[in-house]
């Protein structure tokens, strides 16, 4: 949920950082949060009933792996709401979206760097979750924060 918080952040004028990093979000991930966020809170929700085979599999093991609160990120799933894509304008200063190039979780994360003003898309291997645990994202990240 950090791209998501970061935009929010930055879009209703809560911080103001230099440059912005946006990982792993797309349009859909914003504008269209209460199907994400259903998607998670049926995982939370039926947590030790999902079986392999299940879409929700993968989600539940990742949560587990990472050993998530799962009260905590309930909660955290209903802080949100969907974000006005007008906000977007908003976010002026130079931002990178890097994705996965499998990764289609929130969306197209490249309609999303040409709806911001100053934005460039970065695509890297990888799906959602397994994105992160190449080096690519982290160096993609480091050559955009160090420029």
């Amino acid at each position: 949920l950090g791209a998501r918080t970061a935009i929010h952040a930055v879009g209703y004028g809560i911080l103001e950082p230099r440059r912005l990093a946006i990982c792993g979000m797309g349009v859909a991930g914003l504008s269209d949060w209460e199907r994400r966020a259903a998607h998670f809170k049926r995982v939370i929700d039926e947590f030790d009933t999902i079986k392999p085979g299940d879409p929700a599999y993968t989600a539940r093991t990742f949560l587990k792996s990472q050993g998530v609160d799962r009260v905590a990120a309930r909660l955290l799933l209903d802080a949100m709401d969907d974000f006005d894509l007008a906000r977007l304008a908003a976010i002026t200063m130079p931002a990178a979206v890097i994705c996965g190039d499998e990764d289609q979780d929130n969306g197209s994360a490249e309609d999303l760097a040409a709806l911001l003003p100053d934005a460039r898309y970065v695509e890297v291997p990888g799906t959602h979750l397994n994105s992160v645990t190449k080096p690519d994202l982290g160096e993609a990240l480091a050559r955009f924060l160090a420029a």
